[in-house]
């Protein structure tokens, strides 16, 4: 089973920093209640990674998602917001057969499965998983060699991902996290 969280929109610069996003892309609050909330963020991950750090004390493998709003600098306009749904899964827990890669249990396959699982059950059939070389480097929080992008009907609706190792030092996370971003506005 996977875990709805809810968050605020807000992100601190640390976490914007450890989780390699670019600080500078993110909106600055003006009048922030604290330093803990002073961006608007561009991604969900920083603070789900956030509740994966705080489920680690009392469970090895779980999933965490959250449906929400993320805000992207538009120049001269009003912010962009996007609708989306980001999935975190700590140690494959959705794995049950045929997901061993790499020698380990692999996140990064048992998140294939539940994008595969939720794209059949909103009834998409047409869709497949596209690994492309630009995908390399242009997410810095992207492991560099175990990402691709989601393709509905022949349009991208989102990326499957495993967090880069160094996102994990920077939040003393052992185990490997497997990341679905889905657009849900595109998914309409």
């Amino acid at each position: 089973d996977l875990y709805e969280v809810v968050n605020f929109s807000f992100n601190s610069k640390r976490d914007i920093e450890n989780c390699l996003l670019n600080y500078d892309d993110h909106l600055k609050v003006a009048n922030c209640l604290s330093l803990d909330q002073s961006d608007l963020r561009t991604s969900l991950i920083p603070n789900l990674l956030n509740n994966v750090v705080l489920n680690l004390k009392n469970f090895d493998q779980f999933g965490l998602f959250e449906i929400g709003r993320i805000y992207n600098k538009n120049p001269g306009k009003l912010p962009l917001e996007k609708n989306t749904l980001t999935i975190v899964n700590v140690g494959g827990f959705a794995e049950r057969a045929n997901s061993k890669y790499w020698g380990v249990s692999s996140p990064f396959f048992a998140s294939k499965k539940i994008v595969e699982k939720l794209l059949t059950t909103l009834g998409l059939s047409n869709y497949k998983f596209l690994r492309t070389d630009d995908l390399k480097g242009k997410k810095a929080s992207f492991h560099p060699e175990k990402c691709v992008k989601i393709i509905v009907n022949g349009q991208i609706v989102g990326d499957l991902y495993e967090l880069h190792p160094q996102i994990n030092k920077n939040y003393d996370i052992k185990p490997a996290i497997g990341v679905v971003d889905l657009d849900l506005g595109v998914l309409e």
